[in-house]
């Protein structure tokens, strides 16, 4: 099952999820049947993203379009009325995306240089707590907040601010900074300018951390045992409170075990600061 908000356009107006705010906004409520264990897909570009979990096998949509600043009236309304959000549903998955395409250009006084303007996009959405999440996301702010499954985010110019997670999480990030507390599971992290500050209650799988130019702090419970990889490169810094037990010890390059081994944790970097601390 295929939907999609412009299809829906004259059943929502009947009865009332469509509803307009204000000439230059507009606010979307939808509710889709997703049971635990599914798969949700979320693509969204400019704005905002609050996803939160419940026990229940659906998911409330709501979002809000708000016409871009510093364009006039009558371009603002057309960007809000053109700005779509398709959603489309089948058997175990779900898959939400903000969609600009039929925006149209605005012209300069002179009517030769073209441009499109898009607006801000906040959501709030609330999910079944057990699923597979997939998150691309471009200049956001987003939390996200108590889910168990695999997760895969990847980010532009985005803020992530996450708790409670428990699953195989993997996340590519791009110039913002990330927030993940009271997780456990395993870690594929590479990032790019980016601060990370993570909290584990444990960790379960191998992990891996690849951080080009950023600063990147990782605790984990003191007694956890794991095996250790680092290789920060010559304008790194690697600091660990934990005792490691040495294997092998170079320039730049640390291998070894911490309380008697375990999952493997490993750290790359170029230009990156990375802190083991204690929980």
């Amino acid at each position: 099952m295929r939907i999609s908000i412009c299809m829906l356009t004259i059943s929502l107006l009947s009865v009332g999820h469509w509803i307009p705010v204000m000439a230059q906004s507009r606010e979307i409520n939808e509710t889709v049947p997703l049971s635990a264990g599914s798969n949700l897909v979320i693509d969204a570009d400019k704005g905002s993203i609050k996803l939160t979990s419940w026990d229940q096998e659906k998911v409330e949509i709501y979002a809000r379009i708000e016409a871009p600043r510093d364009v006039d009236r009558e371009y603002a309304e057309e960007v809000v009325a053109a700005t779509r959000i398709d959603i489309e549903s089948d058997a175990g998955s779900l898959r939400i995306r903000t969609n600009f395409d039929d925006i149209p250009y605005e012209d300069d006084w002179r009517g030769r240089d073209r441009n499109r303007r898009i607006p801000d996009v906040h959501y709030e959405i609330r999910a079944p707590r057990i699923l597979n999440m997939d998150l691309n996301i471009d200049r956001n702010r987003a939390t996200v907040e108590g889910f168990e499954g695999a997760f895969r985010i990847e980010t532009d110019r985005c803020d992530v601010d996450a708790s409670d997670w428990i699953g195989d999480i993997q996340l590519n990030m791009d110039r913002g900074e990330l927030r993940l507390v009271r997780a456990s599971g395993s870690l594929d992290i590479e990032t790019d300018r980016t601060d990370v500050r993570i909290e584990m209650l444990g960790l379960t799988g191998n992990s891996r951390f690849d951080a080009d130019r950023g600063d990147v702090e990782i605790s984990l419970p003191e007694a956890q045992g794991f095996s250790l990889r680092a290789d920060v490169g010559n304008r790194g810094d690697f600091h660990s409170d934990f005792a490691v037990t040495t294997q092998s010890l170079r320039k730049f390059k640390i291998e070894g075990v911490v309380n008697g081994g375990g999952p493997e944790l490993r750290f790359d970097g170029d230009r990156a600061t990375f802190r083991l601390r204690h929980n």
